[in-house]
């Protein structure tokens, strides 16, 4: 890239959601609003990223990370790192999920090789006999 060019700067896009209410009258609220990779409003994904969160991870993160979980904490769209780190989690691998797809066939492949492997040897006779 030369001096006088410049990145390519992708267009903002006008995010708007329509919620159906579910009762059946047909009545849906139209919201504007910043949509995730889960194709969810902001404040749902977090929601739905905060629901069940039964299992401790510790993880340790570079300055970078951390202070863009702290702006989330201060723009008041999450209450603690532990849910700004949560809420990031959950939004990466929605949109990586083509990836994650690949790789869970790919474990199973390796499981039932692996059971497989495990049957054969089984079968044959120990070195002890």
């Amino acid at each position: 890239m030369t001096k006088d060019t410049k990145p390519r700067e992708r267009p903002k896009k006008e995010s708007r959601v329509v919620i159906v209410d579910g009762s059946g009258t047909g009545g849906a609220e139209e919201r504007e609003g910043l949509c995730c990779a889960s194709g969810e409003v902001l404040i749902e994904a977090i929601q739905h990223a905060l629901t069940d969160r039964a299992h401790v991870v510790m993880v340790r993160v570079n300055d970078v990370i951390r202070d863009q979980l702290d702006m989330l904490i201060e723009a008041g769209i999450c209450k603690s790192r532990s849910s700004a780190a949560t809420f990031m989690i959950r939004e990466g691998i929605k949109a990586n999920e083509r990836l994650f797809g690949s790789v869970e066939g790919t474990t199973k492949q390796i499981a039932n090789l692996k059971r497989e492997l495990q049957e054969l040897i089984g079968d044959l006779p120990s070195a002890d006999e």
